[in-house]
């Protein structure tokens, strides 16, 4: 008979069992305080010991869109008002005159007809004809 504990002759096992490891004693990752085996948070510095955080949702591309949004919509407000308001050039000075002639009085007998000329022509200015705001004509 063999000993309690002891392997049976012609085994290759060991003699003995092997002894309980003593239990890993677990630390706090940033103050090294000593942790208990059901403890998720360490009572010295209140860090997580063994909780992992959520990571924060992404809000780059969502932030991203928003700002594209607004610049078009700013660059929209901006061609709606350049509209509205016209050209940002002066305006070109538009002159008409208008001459109006009366026809002279003949002495045409009672009862004949008589042709009265049309009116002369609305005359305008080249646009190049004005010099210091002074129309300059030339009578022929």
């Amino acid at each position: 008979m063999s000993a309690p504990g002891a392997a049976p002759a012609g085994s290759d096992a060991p003699a003995l069992a092997p002894a309980p490891t003593p239990a890993v004693r677990e630390s706090c990752p940033l103050c090294g305080a000593t942790l208990h085996a059901d403890q998720e948070w360490c009572l010295a510095c209140g860090a997580a010991a063994r909780t992992r955080l959520a990571a924060s949702p992404r809000w780059r591309g969502l932030v991203v869109a928003l700002a594209v949004l607004v610049v078009l919509c700013l660059g929209v407000l901006a061609a709606a008002l350049v509209e509205l308001a016209g050209g940002s050039g002066p305006a070109a000075p538009t002159s008409t005159r208008t001459l109006t002639t009366t026809a002279p009085a003949s002495a045409a007998a009672p009862g004949a007809s008589t042709t009265v000329p049309p009116p002369a022509a609305t005359t305008t200015p080249p646009a190049g004809g004005t010099a210091g705001g002074i129309s300059t004509r030339t009578s022929g």
